[in-house]
């Protein structure tokens, strides 16, 4: 339009608020990865980042869905539950090093606290994907019992959060987003744990610098997700697909 006095503003709106603030990572992840990697590589490691597939060719996508692993480039538990457990991790040390709150609220419950906002928060950088809401609603029930310092509430929690799932949707029983889910958080409350008991056993773990300790347990955490969803990811590749599938 040439003449702008003749344009009629239907609505104003302001620009920002947290839709905003989440494109503008979304726009920072996306352009970092681009300048790390060949464009056909960055656009499946966002993918897996941000479960954002526009860029991915058609060639890489029927690659993806043969091998039965498309649900990888969709976000799921999986990144859902490395995102908790790394934030929780990272909280609960930096917590446990204030007395105030040590003998106060507790590093354990004041990181679960800090650690709900981050969750919620990873929801919105993806978009709000259905498999991430689903994921991000199970980590908050687990979240909560283990806020309560009851390991047994949180198996408990895990239990019940997937009939009420599947109650409300019996196809998400054989979903294999769901069973990573399940998978991810279960390597964090019985794997994780059992990882570090058997480490601080056989090596003086409490005598290291304080960033080798925290980079053990960030590892540790991402390590024991990975592996309780292994068995997953290996059915899933294992299952043929039909061309017209």
């Amino acid at each position: 339009v040439s003449d702008p006095a003749r344009c009629v503003v239907l609505e104003r709106r302001a620009v920002g608020g947290p839709a905003v603030l989440m494109e503008r990572a979304r726009d920072a992840v996306r352009q970092a990865i681009g300048r790390a990697l060949p464009a056909d590589r960055a656009a499946i490691v966002l993918a897996f980042a941000t479960g954002e597939q526009a860029g991915i060719g058609p060639t890489d996508v029927e690659v993806f869905r043969i091998a039965g692993l498309s649900h990888l480039m969709a976000v799921s538990g999986l990144n859902v539950a490395i995102i908790a457990g790394l934030a929780l991790v990272g909280l609960r040390w930096l917590l446990g090093r204030s007395a105030w709150i040590g003998l106060g609220f507790g590093a354990e419950r004041a990181s679960v606290v800090l650690a709900v906002p981050l969750v919620v928060a990873y929801a919105g950088f993806v978009g709000g994907q259905p498999s991430a809401l689903r994921a991000v609603l199970m980590m908050l029930v687990v979240l909560l019992a283990v806020a309560l310092r009851r390991q047994a509430d949180a198996l408990t929690s895990v239990a019940w959060a997937v009939i009420v799932l599947v109650a409300w949707r019996p196809s998400w029983a054989g979903d294999p987003g769901l069973q990573l889910s399940v998978g991810a958080l279960l390597g964090l409350l019985v794997l994780d744990p059992w990882l570090a008991a058997r480490i601080e056993a056989r090596a003086r773990v409490e005598a290291w610098p304080w960033l080798l300790r925290a980079g053990l347990a960030v590892g540790r955490a991402s390590a024991s997700a990975t592996l309780a969803t292994l068995p997953i990811v290996a059915w899933a590749n294992s299952v043929p697909h039909s061309p017209s599938a």
